[in-house]
């Protein structure tokens, strides 16, 4: 007799085969297989981790990021997303000395699209969970901002500082943020970070990477290379709409002092070609140090 296949009856349809942690906590991520395994899988690759993070903090890197994308795709509790964040930032921190992580940025940013995101689905907002993040990007963006022991901080970092304080201004617009509350309850003793001292901080930044380029450029400023003399200047329009957007008028003595600064790198002359200058006849000469800088780029 020909031989038939017996099909399988589902008892619920579509197979549950690959469930999310989305619809309950104790959700299948596999046939077998439960979230909350996973998530206690997770749990200990990141005890594992940190001990480990002096001997080998690249491997320490890899087991924390993986226990922290795990608690973003199967998990449910605030509290255990933001140890395993700050587990991958302890990491980035070590891996970054003796300057401050710039990579946090995305991991603390990421973590708070997760509670976002959780927030839509369940209905409720993990405010403990938001406000210690928001403060963690705070505290990284002043570490960024702070000169240490190898130099002034780089253009890189300045960036990764305004990037902070953007999204703790997207914070801001749901919440208040108190960066220190009083034990008695007493609203006149708390410490609000306002929208008006986010746009100074992010003037001043602006300001500062101005400054970098400037710096970074191996000519005086009235001779500077082009695209270093519109990188300044991009940074400094930038300040002045800050300063602006945060209440300041014309008449406010920094502003002021922006514009002339700006008024000043535009009347600054253009630096004519360094082919230009070459005898057509002359040997080739070896690069000069503001000759390989020039294939850089400051703004992509």
């Amino acid at each position: 007799k020909k031989w038939t296949p017996r099909r399988k009856v589902w008892t619920t349809w579509p197979p549950q085969m690959s469930r999310t942690v989305s619809d309950t906590a104790s959700a299948k991520v596999g046939i077998d297989v439960s979230a909350d395994a996973v998530l206690e899988v997770a749990a200990r690759l990141r005890v594992e981790a940190l001990k480990k993070v002096d001997d080998d903090p690249t491997a320490a890197m890899l087991a924390t990021r993986q226990s922290f994308q795990l608690q973003q795709q199967y998990g449910h509790d605030a509290g255990e997303l933001c140890a395993a964040c700050a587990a991958v930032c302890r990491v980035q921190r070590r891996l970054a000395a003796p300057r401050a992580p710039a990579a946090a940025v995305d991991t603390l940013c990421s973590a708070l699209d997760t509670l976002d995101a959780w927030a839509a689905r369940d209905g409720r907002d993990a405010g403990a969970e938001v406000d210690f993040l928001w403060r963690e990007l705070w505290g990284l963006s002043r570490s960024l901002c702070a000169a240490d022991q190898i130099g002034a901080p780089t253009l890189e970092a300045l960036r990764a500082a305004d990037r902070c304080l953007e999204r703790i201004a997207a914070v801001g617009l749901r919440r208040p943020l108190l960066i220190e509350t009083s034990s008695l309850g007493d609203r006149d003793n708390e410490v609000r970070l306002t929208a008006e001292e986010i746009l100074f901080q992010q003037a001043d930044i602006a300001q500062r990477s101005a400054d970098a380029c400037i710096t970074q450029s191996n000519s005086a400023p009235a001779e500077m290379r082009q695209r270093d003399r519109e990188a300044a200047t991009f940074f400094l329009n930038r300040a002045v709409r800050k300063i602006k957007l945060a209440g300041a008028t014309e008449r406010d003595p920094v502003l002021r002092d922006i514009r002339a600064r700006i008024e000043a790198l535009e009347a600054a002359p253009v630096p004519a070609p360094a082919a230009a200058s070459a005898a057509p006849a002359a040997a080739p000469a070896a690069p000069t140090a503001a000759a390989a800088d020039d294939g850089a780029c400051v703004i992509s």
